[in-house]
């Protein structure tokens, strides 16, 4: 056995905490100076090629596009794919333009960080979150197209002494008249281009033009999904490779104090023990030596002051009175707004309060809660790291959606500049905003570091469990003044509960401490509502949060699209016809007009009841409709058939589009009636799916969706399926029942608790 523990001379790595506050270090030197590169760069300058390469066979025309003389076509991928779909509808954007043959595109999957892959809306930053990565690149990669067809008809034009104005292209040939050249025929003909022509907006195509997008083309990463050869985190494998697995703190900011070996044999001499600030890390050539090592080892930990007082079902009561207690003032959200789509205070404050006390309006007020939830993410989260021998360098292999992070993460720990860090993106086995960190990652780092080995690290679905980072739990207290004829003349909206970002990026929290995080989905766009104000008050528990599916949409939508639900049967108007009458923009009354269609609302159906909710997303629409019966002996509900009517601007891929809404609806049904993590006296109470309850496959419910397409630009689909679905089904509930659920999950104890109520 070989033991190691840090020393001061380590302080670097014994700092990091696993919280991904390198994340938050390097906001200053990455975010914003990325972002001031990006807009250098724009749209032309990161398209800077030309046909020529050091390989004649391949002209490598931009950072988005090569071309082979066989004709192959070969596009980046540069962000993450976990099963979206975006390894397929990035390139496709380039094809498009391009024109090219569809069949011969290969699609690679990119490595180094690069400006020129950087989405805009990030800063620049490769970060593939929120279901915004089409959105982002849709402009850039339609431009990297764009200039690589103008290349080909420059140089067609040259090798055949003719106008480019009388070339046209289709399909991966160059025509003029009834001739034509491949596309790998212009390239072999190519002698290069020393001035070679720039992309403009205007040289992109018209929707009526489109070939490839709005089709169902089939997805690249399928075929290897299939047939067994795609390359997930897990099956990496490195000459010299060890593997490693952390006996994790408890809960968080715990330290190992003590390391005790209980069975010397256990550990055959094989395994390395290297104490870490957070946990315990055991290392070996073969796994079996390090699950053994495992049961083998005992840590005395010393534990926090904050976390280890944490009562998630306590807190959750307390945050519940906290909601309704207007003399605790909390942060207006956003403030100065620090994203183009939080838009929450609007009106006049003073107005708020005259309308919320007006004789002319009546004051209606609701709190709702919602617990902790857990990612679940199908692939367990690991990492393979292989650091130089002089520690200055780095290539990892990770299944990450924060590629950017990831690197300046991982240069922080070395010490070195991110041009000396390659990080390869493999097939993720599912994100959901936990990927978005970067603790294992940097597990991996630091570990081959310090061994000087490569090291592949991989948690365990209870280490994940016990030490990973959840959903925030949280209260939301709504309350608004509303007048006889329905017109809401003020709206406020409080949710407290505590900050992810404090906990992980401090560094992207507003001026006054607004976090995104928490407060995604307070926003009321699309209503009419001319007084609106949204509060974040925070409360500090020293437990692990992240980003989870949907960010903040969730528990605040089940708050607001329950609330709005009980506005509409005070009044006694039935609550999608008042929905119609609130909305704002066409596209929200088209969605919910076509779900009333789609789903018979309004007409009776023996045994089951319906309930509907309206969400936005990052510039989508959606309103769904769940078809529920309730087991009045159990308290189990069951979802029959969940209706959901889509509106995501553009589709790029229809079929696509419809997979990733069902999965979201499907997630947020599981999230709504059966998930939850609780903590008592700051660890964390379930261990694994026997007693964390995800659905099962016998109450998938039929999922029958419309998409509705808008305007020439996609947005945001990842997470459209869920916000809607847990307001949903609570409105069903009181539709067939009477009681009122204000509490997320909707399991069995917290149901027939409502029918005893």
């Amino acid at each position: 056995m070989k033991y190691f523990e840090f020393n001061k001379d380590e302080k670097t790595l014994n700092a990091l905490d696993q919280t991904g506050q390198i994340f938050a270090v390097n906001r200053r030197n990455f975010i914003v100076g990325g972002s001031a590169l990006f807009a250098g760069f724009a749209i032309p300058g990161g398209l800077s090629g030309a046909i020529a390469s050091a390989n004649p066979d391949t002209a490598e025309v931009n950072a988005w596009v090569s071309i082979h003389s066989d004709g192959e076509v070969v596009i980046v991928s540069p962000n993450a794919e976990m099963g979206q779909g975006t390894m397929t509808a990035i390139p496709l954007l380039a094809a498009e333009e391009l024109d090219a043959d569809w069949s011969k595109v290969r699609v690679e999957q990119v490595g180094p960080i690069s400006k020129e892959y950087g989405n805009p809306i990030f800063g620049g930053i490769i970060h593939t979150v929120a279901s915004l990565t089409t959105a982002g690149l849709f402009d850039n990669v339609r431009l990297a197209g764009a200039q690589a067809r103008k290349m080909l008809l420059a140089e067609a034009a040259k090798q055949w002494g003719v106008s480019v104005a009388s070339l046209t292209t289709e399909n991966g040939y160059v025509y003029q008249g009834l001739r034509k050249k491949s596309y790998g025929d212009v390239i072999k003909g190519s002698k290069g281009l020393k001035n070679p022509p720039k992309a403009v907006r205007s040289d992109l195509k018209k929707p009526s033009e489109y070939r490839l997008i709005g089709k169902n083309i089939g997805r690249v990463d399928v075929p290897a999904k299939v047939n067994g050869s795609a390359e997930f985190g897990l099956d990496v494998k490195v000459p010299g490779m060890v593997h490693a697995s952390i006996i994790r703190a408890p809960m968080h900011g715990a330290k190992p104090k003590k390391v005790d070996n209980q069975n010397e044999g256990a550990l055959k001499a094989k395994v390395s023990i290297i104490k870490l600030d957070y946990g315990v890390a055991l290392l070996a050539k073969d796994i079996a030596d390090v699950l053994a090592a495992r049961e083998a080892v005992d840590v005395n930990w010393e534990l926090p002051s904050l976390a280890r007082n944490y009562d998630s079902q306590k807190s959750l009561g307390d945050y519940a009175k906290v909601s309704e207690d207007e003399t605790v003032k909390g942060i207006s959200w956003p403030g100065k707004a620090r994203v183009p789509w939080a838009r929450a205070v609007r009106g006049d404050a003073s107005d708020y309060k005259t309308k919320m006390t007006s004789g002319d309006f009546k004051s209606i007020s609701a709190t709702y809660t919602s617990e902790h939830t857990y990612h679940a993410q199908m692939e367990p989260m690991n990492a393979t790291a292989k650091v130089s021998s002089d520690g200055k360098s780095a290539e990892i292999w990770a299944p990450t959606q924060a590629i950017s992070v990831s690197t300046f993460a991982a240069a922080g720990v070395l010490k070195t500049s991110p041009g000396n860090i390659k990080v390869n993106t493999t097939f993720l086995g599912g994100g959901f905003g936990r990927r978005a960190q970067v603790d294992y990652v940097v597990d991996a780092v630091i570990l081959s570091k310090i061994t000087k080995k490569p090291v592949k690290v991989v948690w365990s679905r209870e280490d994940d469990l016990a030490a990973g980072a959840f959903k925030p739990s949280t209260a939301v207290n709504l309350s608004a003044a509303v007048s006889k004829d329905g017109q809401i003349g003020a709206w406020k909206h409080r949710t407290v509960g505590e900050s992810p970002l404090k906990y992980y990026a401090k560094g992207l929290l507003g001026e006054k401490g607004e976090d995104i995080l928490i407060m995604s989905g307070s926003e009321q766009l699309n209503y009419k509502l001319p007084n609106q104000i949204a509060e974040h008050i925070n409360r500090e528990q020293g437990t692990r949060l992240a980003a989870w599916r949907g960010i903040g949409h969730g528990p605040n939508r089940f708050a607001s699209e329950s609330f709005v639900d009980e506005i509409a049967l005070s009044l006694g108007q039935d609550p999608a016809a008042y929905r119609l009458s609130l909305a704002n923009n066409p596209r929200v009354k088209n969605v919910i007009n076509k779900v009333m269609e789609m789903s018979d609302w309004g007409k009776r159906k023996d045994g089951v009841s319906q309930g509907i909710a309206y969400s936005d997303y990052n510039g989508s629409h959606s309103a769904g409709v769940a078809e529920i019966s309730v087991d009045e002996k159990t308290g189990k509900i069951k979802v029959h058939r969940y209706y959901i009517a889509v509106d995501p601007g553009l589709p790029l891929l229809p079929d696509n589009v419809r997979a990733q809404i069902e999965s979201g609806v499907i997630y947020g049904i599981s999230a709504a009636l059966t998930e939850r993590v609780s903590h008592s006296e700051g660890v964390v109470e379930q261990s694994n799916f026997h007693d964390y309850e995800v659905l099962r496959m016998a109450d998938v419910p039929e999922v029958i969706i419309e998409i509705m397409p808008s305007g020439d630009r996609p947005s945001a689909v990842g997470e459209l399926g869920l916000p809607t679905t847990a307001p949903a089904i609570a409105n069903a509930f009181f539709k067939m029942t009477g009681k009122r659920v204000r509490h997320m999950p909707m399991n069995s104890e917290t149901i027939l608790e409502a029918l005893k109520a």
